[in-house]
């Protein structure tokens, strides 16, 4: 089986927060090597040596590198996507956690594009009973009878093939009603507000905090054929950014999804219930199970009422509607 190794590099202040991130994707084992841990060697064995690179030692010095190994599948790619969005999310909230942001590099066994390797293991999936996802170099099957969503997820978190993005699918399928208006927080690739509106949504707006995701999210609408003056996808991060909240916030919506990590759904949980109608759902996903009591403790904080709790593969998806 092949690997992709991805190692971490960052500040030693936040290295446990990054080590809790990757627990909240199920990722129990990684290898640290710490920054602290090398000068403790370059006391002990510096003796030996004739000459250091004084430019390296400075910079192993500052860095503290979290390794950790994926399996080289469409599901791998998808959690790598995701933990890169994550990172991101992360500096942008806490710039003084990480003054120097944070530097990803991956390796893949066959020193192969990862970018357009991984294509290889993406192919046409059923979701529920109404959707396909189909990815836009394959072929559906002969007679398909299911909505066709076309997608070509780029590097944006969004194939359908992460039990996160699957159990909020099936949840859309059950809420999503002709006409009614769709908000997608952390869209990704597009694909939870493209399947809505498939289903008859009559409206989406989406927002997202990777530029680059953002525009894949609109090429995915346009090549579903989605019609421009229905979607609106916003970039920025609507925790921080109290305007853009408020644009977003000039109406209220049937169906809120939220499928991003635990630690930003808690976050988020003080303006969700102003973002959804009297009689619409909050669909939040992306939770590991160790973390749904977390997410369970801030939705009955935050006048919201859990009205189904879906699990697969030991991730959670909690359907929410307002409280009272």
């Amino acid at each position: 089986m092949e690997w992709i190794r991805v190692q971490i590099n960052t500040a030693p202040s936040v290295c446990d927060i990054v080590g809790s991130m990757l627990l909240d994707f199920g990722i129990g084992g990684y290898q640290v090597d710490d920054s602290l841990e090398f000068e403790q060697f370059l006391r002990e064995k510096k003796p030996y040596w004739d000459d250091v690179d004084k430019d390296l030692v400075e910079r192993l010095k500052t860095l503290t590198c979290v390794t950790i190994y994926l399996p080289s599948d469409a599901n791998g790619r998808e959690m790598l996507i995701s933990i890169r969005d994550e990172l991101e999310r992360l500096h942008a909230r806490n710039p003084e956690f990480l003054p120097s942001g944070t530097l990803l590099k991956i390796d893949s066994v066959y020193e192969e594009d990862w970018e357009t390797a991984w294509k290889a293991y993406f192919h046409p999936i059923e979701i529920g009973e109404k959707t396909l996802i189909c990815p836009q170099w394959e072929k559906p099957p002969e007679n398909c009878e299911r909505a066709i969503l076309w997608i070509d997820p780029g590097m944006a978190f969004g194939t359908g093939a992460h039990p996160s993005t699957r159990l909020c699918m099936e949840a859309a399928e059950k809420h999503v009603r002709p006409g009614c208006d769709v908000l997608d927080i952390g869209c990704g690739s597009g694909i939870l507000f493209i399947q809505s509106m498939l289903l008859g949504a009559g409206s989406a707006a989406a927002v997202e905090l990777d530029p680059t995701a953002a525009k894949i999210a609109v090429n995915n609408a346009a090549d579903n054929g989605l019609e421009t003056e229905k979607v609106t996808v916003h970039t920025g991060d609507i925790i921080s950014d109290d305007e853009l909240f408020g644009r977003l916030g000039q109406k209220q919506y049937d169906v809120v999804f939220c499928n991003i990590v635990s630690d930003v759904i808690i976050a988020l949980m003080p303006r969700l219930a102003s973002l959804v109608k009297r009689e619409g759902v909050v669909i939040l996903s992306g939770i590991i199970d160790k973390r749904c009591a977390d997410v369970l403790a801030g939705v009955h904080e935050h006048n919201l009422t859990v009205l189904e709790q879906m699990e697969s593969d030991g991730w959670c998806c909690l359907v929410c509607g307002i409280a009272g």
